[in-house]
């Protein structure tokens, strides 16, 4: 809620109302990933940070939708996928797209359906497209309140500023929207099954939230 803080707030609630109609209804699927900060890699010594943001979106993809669970015997399944705008250089970004497109051809796609065509991996501006600023809002709401910035107080101040209350009462508004898929939703925890078989709730849930936690 970068403009005007609580100003926009109904605007925004209203948006998110609309946003998740969808979401219920099963025309839009969201899968959010996060990680706690006491979850450390063992091995984060040697990780290559360069290349930490392009390591975990490819596991997000992989594993957040299930993909590799979706068998439709002999008929594939073709899709695309829109990454937002890759934050690195040109040689980076391709050979990124390179390694969605040839994922489906990897060991653990097996028994997949899932198939991805050369060039059906694309970056998009999220600013150019409304769902995908839904999403960022979404995401946004997730981080406020995992990363406790719900109860930050500006230096110098008694209590919190109004963009702070704003963001919280916008957070509020998108976990009532969950708690009405999910009820008692824990935002700082896998989603559960909720009444689907392994691995049916993969690919069949509106809405998934994914505990990442790095070996």
């Amino acid at each position: 809620m970068d403009k005007g803080h609580e100003n926009y707030l109904e605007k925004y609630i209203e948006m998110l109302t609309l946003f998740f109609s969808f979401v219920k209804n099963g025309n839009i699927k969201i899968r959010i990933m996060f990680r706690s900060n006491d979850d450390i890699p063992s091995n984060h010594l040697t990780r290559n940070e360069d290349e930490k943001y392009f390591k975990l979106y490819y596991q997000f993809i992989k594993n957040a939708f299930g993909f590799r669970y979706l068998n439709c015997g002999t008929e594939p399944v073709y899709i695309r996928i829109y990454v937002d705008q890759l934050p690195d250089n040109k040689e980076k970004c391709s050979k990124f797209k390179q390694f969605l497109t040839d994922m489906p051809k990897t060991s653990d796609f097996s028994n997949s359906s899932i198939r991805i065509r050369d060039g059906d991996v694309a970056e998009v501006n999220s600013h150019d497209h409304v769902l995908l600023q839904c999403l960022d809002v979404v995401l946004g709401a997730m981080f406020f309140k995992l990363n406790h910035l719900n109860k930050a107080i500006p230096v110098g101040q008694k209590k919190r500023g109004k963009r702070t209350v704003a963001k919280e009462k916008l957070y509020k508004h998108i976990n009532m929207q969950i708690n009405s898929i999910f009820p008692h939703f824990n935002i700082g925890e896998n989603t559960g099954s909720w009444g689907e078989s392994y691995p049916n709730y993969y690919w069949k849930h509106p809405y998934r939230h994914w505990k990442f936690k790095p070996n």
